[in-house]
Order: C-alpha cells, then structure tokens, then sequence
C-alpha cells in the first residue's frame, strides 16, 4: 500500500479551497450583475414607455397651441418628464425646440401624425442606459465562461481520485447492491481499516511469540563453544565477557580457575586495545594481527558486532594462534634470501674467476717472451684488472643506499626524451611510443631515467641478438589507468619464464660481456619509488617490462 505525501494531500485540501472560494466570488459577482443587468432593463423599458407619452403629448401641443403657449406647454412638459430636451417639427410649420441641449444624451425620437418629435435625456447612470445594460451582459456572459473553465479545469483533478479510489475499492471489496458510490467507499474504507488493525494485532502477536522463543546470547555461546576450535569469546552490549572457550583459554594463556568479567581483564595488550575498540566503535574487524603481552604469541583475531534489528546484542572474538605460521614465513623469507644471496655470490665468482684466469693466463704469456714484447700481453692484463675493477665499482655502487629526491615528474615526458635519445644512437633498431599526456608520479627524474635506460639497454641487446641484420622493434607505451605505469616491449630472444626472477638479481645476465647491474639496479630504483617491476616473455618471442608507480605518491629513500 502507497503512502501519498503529505504534500499531495494539503495541495490537494488547497486546491479545493481555491475552487470552492472561486465559485462562491463568481457566484456572487453573477448574482450581482445579473441584478444590475435587470434593474437596468426595467429603467429602460419604464424611460421608454414615458417617451412615448411625452412624445403623444408634445405632438399635440404642436397641432392646438402657437407661440407663447407652445413653448411654455413645452417646457413644462420637459420638467415633468425630465428630458434635458424636446424638439418638434410639424409638417409646413416651423421646428420648435425647449430646453437646452446636453453632452452626453440618450436621444429617443417618435413620429406621430406625421409630426417628429425627438426627446433628449441625460443619461441613467449605473448601467441605467443602451451601453451600460450591453456591458452588464457583456460581463454575465465572460463569468459564465470563466465558470465552465474553472469546472473544466479543477473537476478532473477531484473526479480521478473518486474513480482510482472506486478502481482499488473493487479490489479489495466487492461492491454488491450498493449504487451510491459515495456509501460504497465509505464502506470499502471501514472494512479495509478493520483488516488492517486484525493484521497488525496478528503481528505484534507473532513478534512476541519470536521473542519469547529466541534464545539469549549465553545460550547460543555455550553451544557453540563446545564445537569451536579456534578461540571464541562472547561479549554482551554491556561490555560483560559471557564466556571464553577452552581454545580461547589455551591461546590466551588463561589459567582454569580466571574468569575475566570485562574486556580489561585480559590485560594491556595490543589484542585488548584491539578488542575494546571494536566493541566501542561496534565496528567488526577482519583478520587483523595483534601480540599478547604476556608472551611473544601473535593472535590472528576477528570481530564480529551482533545486531538485532536495532539493537546491539553484543560482539563476538574468534581468535587463533598465527605465532607458527609468521615464524615459518619468516624462516622461509630467509631461505630465499639466502637462495638469492647464493645466486649473486655465484654470479659475482663468476666474473671473478673469468677475470682472473685471463689475468693469470696473460701474466703466464709475458714470462714465455720468445724474445716477443711481452707489453701487448701485459697491457691485456691491465685492462682484464681494470674490468674486474669495473665490476667492484658497479658492485659498490649497486649496494650503495639510494636517495630519492622526490619531486613532480612527467613520466610521459622523461620516457620520451630517453626514446628519442636511443633513436639517434641505434639506427638499426625501430622504437615507438605511445602515451597518454600528463602522467605526472612523485619521484626523482634522475633516477627513473637511469631505470628506463638500462631496460631500453637490455631491450636493444636482446633485438640486435634476434636481429642481426636488422628488423628489431623496441616499444614504449605510457598509461595513466588503473595506476601510472611504463610497458617496454621488444620483438627480441626473449626469456624462459621460470629464470623471469632470476634476471632481477645482480650478475645474472646472459650477455657474453654484460655485468648483470641493469635490471637489478632498475628494480632497486622502483621499489625506492614504491612501485612494482615485472618482466615477461618467451623464448624467440620477446620480453615486455612493466613499471606500475603508487597512485598519488611515491616511496621514500
């Protein structure tokens, strides 16, 4: 069943209002005129009955008298009828005239016997004369037509609602013997609200039934308690612990014989602190970690606010012991460091030990000189130590803390100067970039830069060993959505993706006289930006590198 608004039902009480108060004032004015309308009729039906008579007597004033007992027959007569003016005019006599001539007058003229005799009278006021009994019917006639509107207009809007209310009485009653529609709806309306007061009292019958049968909130604990194996505590809305299981007490370190009454009584720890703020807020936390004061436990803990319609009944605590789990996960976050420790100790031994046996094999030449200069071999030596001094440095300079001066940077921008820049050097190679304008990240250009080249770097490598005689592509694309990112991809050897990790750890590269810096130095500037690297890639097909960047901020130094 709708509800109407509150505005509908006092517009419609207005609008009535308007409707009846506009009958009523045109009501009245009709009545109005139509009086005015016939008083002036009767005035003028009386004005014309005396001039007639006045035009008779005038008529034969003019036939018996001459002279001086014309005029003064005249006069008199124009006093006793009040006519402003008489003229007459006889066949072969002169026109003879009495009274002066008005200016405004209503002229009525009679020919009697042959004589003319024209009357002049001041005109009747209030719609006494022609014009003013045109008027009055002029104005009858437009508030009959604003009547018609005004019932044309408002009597649908009362008539529609009768006939939607008789529609629905049908629906809900049926309508029988009764012809009078205004008895029916009344009838329809007293059977519909006794139907409503019979459901609402089944209702609230039904409610109290619920709530008699509903189990309170320690009854619904202590069933479920037996049959739970994570640790459970019951809280009711007062703040008051119901109870705690057996596998609560085990975690909690609670002895048998304590029995906690409020939440405090579990001690200062990050897991109270957690528990009594979600029961204040009432707001349930999901799978949060917190420590125990007592020991070095760590608690995985939920909360869960119960409501009843409402009212709040309480919160309930499912907790569990997550101190194994974080040991081992720490455990095995040291076996994979120690596994990538032993991947860049081997790469590091094994530039070494290349750059070493050519230094001894050089040094072992010059002493069999063969009366040969012995100079172009040493010289060889020098510059195998000198790389071996090179790869220290990039070493030294790999593990050297990076510092991010964090700044506004237009990664559009920067990766398309470094494009252009490789263009002019590699000839032999296409690049293409594409970019949506304005991707601005926090961050410090130097650094970003020196991470796009050596990933253009790797990328042009990895196309001229694919593409000798040329045919190499390399492809820069910069979006702004999901997050600002950076997508390189070649048309170049490609990877296997089980080593895919592997090229993000330092002397891994696969270059014959690559030190194996350069994407492990890139990962290092992204991660200090707080974004994410990811190559991808098959064997002959071509790698894509993917720079994914923070949404509105950047990692610290």
């Amino acid at each position: 069943m709708t509800a109407v608004p509150s505005d509908s039902k006092s517009g419609l009480r207005r609008e009535g209002r308007y409707l009846i108060a506009a009958l009523v004032v045109l009501l009245f004015a009709l009545l109005a005129a139509t009086l005015a309308f016939a008083s002036s009729l009767l005035r003028l039906n009386v004005r014309a009955g005396s001039a007639r008579m006045a035009a008779e007597q005038a008529s034969v004033l003019a036939e018996r008298t001459t002279g001086r007992a014309r005029d003064e027959g005249l006069e008199r007569l124009r006093r006793e009828q009040s006519i402003a003016r008489i003229e007459v005019v006889s066949p072969g006599k002169s026109a003879t005239a009495s009274g002066e001539l008005p200016g405004e007058s209503e002229v009525v003229s009679h020919e009697i016997r042959g004589t003319l005799v024209v009357l002049y009278y001041e005109p009747l006021v209030l719609f006494g004369g022609r014009e003013g009994t045109l008027t009055v019917a002029a104005l009858v006639g437009l508030m009959v037509i604003a009547g018609l509107l005004i019932l044309i207009v408002y009597l649908p809007k009362f008539l529609r609602p009768v006939d939607q209310m008789l529609a629905h009485a049908q629906e809900i009653n049926e309508r029988g013997d009764v012809d009078d529609d205004a008895r029916y709806l009344v009838q329809t309306f007293r059977s519909a609200v006794e139907r409503v007061q019979r459901q609402a009292s089944e209702i609230e019958h039904l409610r109290e039934a619920a709530s008699s049968q509903t189990p309170d909130l320690g009854e619904i604990m202590r069933t479920v308690e037996r049959n739970f194996q994570s640790g459970l505590i019951a809280i009711d809305a007062t703040g008051e612990v119901l109870s705690v299981n057996d596998a609560g007490r085990q975690i909690l370190r609670l002895p048998s014989d304590v029995s906690p009454s409020r939440i405090t009584d579990f001690g200062e720890s990050e897991f109270t602190e957690a528990v009594l703020r979600s029961f204040e807020s009432k707001v349930g936390v999901n799978r949060i970690e917190v420590a125990l004061s007592s020991s070095d436990v760590i608690v995985g803990c939920t909360t869960v606010p119960l409501f009843d319609e409402s009212h709040y009944l309480g919160m309930l605590v499912l907790f569990v012991d997550v101190t194994a789990a974080r040991g081992m996960e720490l455990r095995l976050r040291d076996m994979e460091s120690l596994v990538a420790l032993g991947q860049m100790s081997a790469g590091i031994a094994h530039e070494f030990r290349n750059s070493l046996f050519a230094i001894l094999g050089y040094l072992k030449l010059a002493r069999q000189t063969d009366g040969n200069d012995p100079t172009p071999r040493i010289r060889a030596a020098e510059e195998e130590a000198k790389r071996l001094a090179g790869v220290v440095d990039a070493l030294l300079r790999f593990t050297r803390p990076l510092e991010v001066r964090a700044h506004p940077v237009s990664i559009d921008a920067l990766t398309r100067d470094v494009i252009a820049r490789f263009s002019e050097e590699c000839q032999d190679v296409h690049f293409s970039f594409l970019t949506a304008e304005g991707v601005i990240v926090e961050g410090d250009a130097d650094l970003l830069e020196r991470a796009i080249e050596n990933i253009l770097r790797n990328a042009v490598d990895a196309v001229r060993e694919q593409h000798p005689t040329g045919g190499g592509r390399v492809e820069a694309e910069v979006t702004a959505s999901p997050a600002p990112a950076i997508v390189i991809r070649d048309n170049g050897i490609g990877l296997d993706p089980d080593k895919a990790a592997t090229l993000m750890l330092p002397f891994q590269s696969g270059k014959p006289h690559g030190i194996g810096l350069g994407l492990p130095l890139a990962r290092k500037i992204v991660l200090q930006h707080g974004g994410t690297i990811r190559i991808v890639g098959q064997p002959g097909e071509g790698a894509e590198v993917r720079i994914e960047f923070p949404m509105g901020g950047s990692g610290g130094t």
